[in-house]
């Protein structure tokens, strides 16, 4: 079991071996609990393994919900979950997502979920390029 501190610890990548986690799925793990924390202050709490499994949840507390990213590594391909709860319920989890934990598009769409769950909104392609023609960056 691991505790984070975001504002003092580094993510140190050789724990992933202690749950069982390849370094490559352990380092998008712990990617997404950095970009959860710095896009929209989902602060990563707890990192546990999985009992008797190979992988591990990490609990995420956000403004509005609290969220938990699980790697399971007992299956043949290795699976990323998003699961969100309430506030006021932090035991009753649904799932909203995941699939294959080596593939970067699902941790993408796992921190773009958390943070539409917080209110966030995204901009579309063409909202994106305008406001980098009318801010100069293009």
């Amino acid at each position: 079991m691991n505790f984070f501190d975001g504002h003092e610890e580094t993510v140190r990548l050789e724990r992933g071996q202690s749950f069982g986690i390849p370094p490559p799925i352990y380092q998008c793990l712990a990617q997404a609990a950095i970009s959860a924390w710095e896009l929209a202050a989902i602060e990563p709490i707890l990192l546990e393994a999985l009992d008797g499994r190979a992988g591990a949840v990490c609990t995420l507390y956000g403004r509005k919900h609290v969220f938990q990213i699980r790697v399971e590594c007992h299956f043949p391909v290795p699976i990323v979950c998003l699961d969100i709860g309430e506030m006021d319920d932090p035991t009753a989890f649904r799932n909203v997502g995941g699939g294959d934990a080596e593939d970067f598009h699902n941790w993408r769409v796992i921190v773009s979920s958390m943070l539409e769950a917080e209110g966030f909104v995204g901009a579309t392609w063409e909202e994106i390029e305008q406001w980098n023609r009318d801010h100069g960056f293009v």
